[in-house]
């Protein structure tokens, strides 16, 4: 018999004496990215969070143009345009690089990274 997970237990009596509707908006915090099997490592995109006034998005952009020349799949958003999505991925400062699959995050990297950084981003 497999220990029970203290989350799912807790997430199971609180459904049972808590309202639906309230129950839909409790959020449990994990601890970080969480690793994805390789078999469902297909698709999904990297979404690039930047600002034109960012002095570190300015550095990272010619490697995020290369990635995307090699069909790397990346969007870019901008707080302008895009604010749905930065409130949407709790988007604090630029640039924020965010693998997703689906509207699942895989994983986040935050500031100037090297285009290693930005390819090893979906392993």
């Amino acid at each position: 018999m497999q220990p029970l997970n203290l989350k799912l237990l807790i997430g199971c009596i609180l459904a049972a004496l808590i309202p639906p509707a309230i129950v839909l908006c409790m959020h449990l915090p994990q601890s970080g990215p969480q690793p994805i099997d390789p078999r469902f490592n297909v698709g999904g995109e990297v979404l690039f969070f930047t600002s034109t006034r960012c002095g570190a998005c300015r550095r990272v952009e010619p490697a995020v143009r290369q990635l995307m020349s090699e069909g790397f799949p990346m969007r870019k958003l901008d707080p302008g345009s895009d604010r749905e999505m930065f409130q949407k991925y709790s988007i604090r400062c630029v640039p924020t690089f965010i693998y997703v699959v689906g509207d699942r995050e895989i994983n986040r990297l935050v500031g100037a990274r090297s285009i290693d950084d930005l390819r090893r981003l979906r392993q």
